[in-house]
């Protein structure tokens, strides 16, 4: 097993609070290559969340692979696994999914841009508490964290989505009034 030098990002979220929506975008974008690379072996984490996520000085590492899975769209499991506001709705019905991951990450990055938990009802208030982010930031923690597996971006997509979010910010209403 390899030690890895650095902090969890739930620690992070605890020490400084909300994080700035370029830092969660450069951390997702860090950890979709990590995912990119565990899904083409053939893996599922199905337990992404700031708690299993290391800040390094080289950048975010995944942790905690006790949960990691070989992907198999026809097997079910008994016990459902994952932690729950984290987890996508097809992993409490004991599903093996790569979607589960993209989910995980939408939750991952709405819990570090508000430090709420990612439920339903937060989700859906994501502008009320952080009226600053990018709408393809937005769209994309919404697209990520769609109940319907189906629907769910890729890592690809979302990678795109993240990479253009910084060149289009949402209008400032004072902006728009002064035009």
């Amino acid at each position: 097993m390899m030690l890895v030098d650095g902090t969890n990002l739930y620690e992070v979220l605890k020490k400084e609070g909300e994080q700035p929506e370029i830092r969660v975008r450069d951390w997702t974008l860090e950890l979709i290559e990590g995912l990119q690379y565990l899904h083409g072996s053939g893996y599922i984490h199905r337990d992404l969340k700031p708690a299993n996520l290391m800040l390094t000085k080289k950048g975010v590492v995944i942790a905690d692979y006790g949960l990691a899975r070989e992907y198999d769209p026809f097997h079910r499991e008994r016990l459902v696994l994952g932690t729950m506001h984290f987890a996508a709705p097809e992993q409490h019905k004991g599903q093996i999914r790569e979607e589960i991951d993209a989910y995980g990450l939408g939750a991952t990055m709405f819990n570090l841009l508000t430090k709420r938990v990612p439920s339903k009802k937060n989700v859906k208030r994501l502008l009320q508490f952080r009226p600053d982010i990018s709408m393809r930031t937005v769209r994309t923690i919404f697209s990520s964290m769609s109940q319907n597996p189906e629907t769910r971006p890729d890592l690809r997509e979302i990678a795109e989505e993240l990479y253009f979010a910084g060149s289009f910010r949402r209008p400032n209403p004072l902006d728009v009034w002064l035009l």
